[in-house]
C-alpha cells in the first residue's frame, strides 16, 4: 500500500495489533510539571528563644498561624526564626505580610 504510513498499514490489517499514537503533548518520557514553589512570611530572627516565642504569640493574636524554628549556624550560634504561614501563592504571602506590617510587625516574604 504505497502512500500509507506504517501505522495505517498495520492498523488496516489488524486494528488490535497497533495502538493509536500518543496524544500530542503526552509523549512517554516527558518531564513531570515543576513543583509549585512555597513562600513563607518571616517576621523575625532572634538569638533569644523567648523573644521569638513572644513575637509568634503576637502574630497568633492577630489571627495568623505562626511558628518558631531553631536555626543552627555552624561555628556561630543558634537563632530562632519566626514565620507566619507557608503559601503556594506569592500574592497570598504578600497579602499576609502587608497585613502584619500594617499592625506594626515587620515582615519579609521568602521562597523556600
Amino acid at each position: 500500500m504505497p502512500g500509507k504510513s506504517l501505522h495505517n498499514r498495520l492498523s488496516l490489517k489488524n486494528p488490535k495489533m497497533c495502538p493509536p499514537p500518543p496524544a500530542p503533548g503526552k509523549a512517554e518520557g516527558k518531564k513531570p510539571p515543576p513543583q509549585k514553589r512555597t513562600y513563607y512570611v518571616q517576621a523575625g530572627l532572634f538569638e533569644n528563644e523567648a523573644n521569638a516565642n513572644a513575637l509568634a504569640e503576637k502574630i497568633r493574636q492577630h489571627g495568623h498561624a505562626a511558628s518558631v524554628a531553631r536555626v543552627e549556624i555552624p561555628e556561630k550560634n543558634t537563632l530562632y526564626r519566626v514565620t507566619a504561614g507557608s503559601f503556594t501563592s506569592f500574592n497570598k504571602a504578600v497579602a499576609v505580610s502587608d497585613t502584619l506590617n500594617k499592625k506594626g510587625i515587620k515582615t519579609i516574604v521568602h521562597k523556600q
